[in-house]
């Protein structure tokens, strides 16, 4: 049987098209909400840690979890108290920014990282830290499975994800998670942990 050439792409066009929107038809992505051109991204991050990673507590037993956070805009952006952290999707304003950090204000610049660690301590930093710099959440990661979710809540709105990230099970401690290459859409464990610095 013969078949009009016409008919056939018309055809052959729509299969590829039923068949690209059935692979995304149950994906959901996040919105980003930034307020600078670009993206933030969650780069990197550590569920399951015995050692220390640079924070006041170093070489103690209260070693923490971190989340690293990574600017791939062009334009530094400074945190503020509309920025969000959270482990839960269905809670984006588990922890909020503080708007300034020991008086100074919160800024990443373009290309730069943010490091978070997630200790479950209420208060935004710790007084006596000698550097000045450093932003503790208040919760945990779970080491088994769980969330990682950046949000931004523009003119005094309900957070929007920025960025979010579900990851599995982190069955060896002191590895971590993160983008490879750094900033890119697929994610590994890491050869080395470098918190602050490019994945590897």
């Amino acid at each position: 049987m013969l078949i009009n050439k016409k008919a056939f792409l018309f055809m052959m066009t729509i299969i590829v098209v039923t068949s690209f929107s059935s692979c995304l038809k149950d994906r959901k992505f996040p919105v980003p909400n930034s307020p600078q051109t670009g993206t933030l991204v969650i780069n990197e991050l550590m569920a399951y840690e015995t050692l220390s990673y640079g924070d006041e507590f170093g070489g103690s037993a209260t070693a923490e979890d971190w989340i690293e956070i990574y600017n791939e805009t062009d334009s530094a952006i400074t945190f503020g108290n509309r920025w969000f952290l959270s482990d839960t999707v269905g809670t984006l304003n588990k922890w909020q920014f503080p708007s300034k950090l020991q008086g100074q204000p919160i800024i990443l610049p373009s290309k730069g990282y943010l490091l978070v660690y997630c200790d479950n301590l209420i208060s935004p930093y710790i007084v006596s830290d000698s550097l000045g710099n450093q932003l503790h959440a208040s919760f945990r990661l779970a080491h088994t499975s769980g969330a990682v979710v950046l949000s931004y809540a523009a003119n005094g709105g309900n957070p929007k994800i920025v960025d979010s990230y579900i990851y599995g099970n982190q069955p060896t401690k002191d590895i971590s998670f993160g983008r490879l290459p750094n900033g890119g859409s697929n994610w590994s464990f890491c050869t080395q942990a470098t918190p602050g610095a490019a994945n590897q």
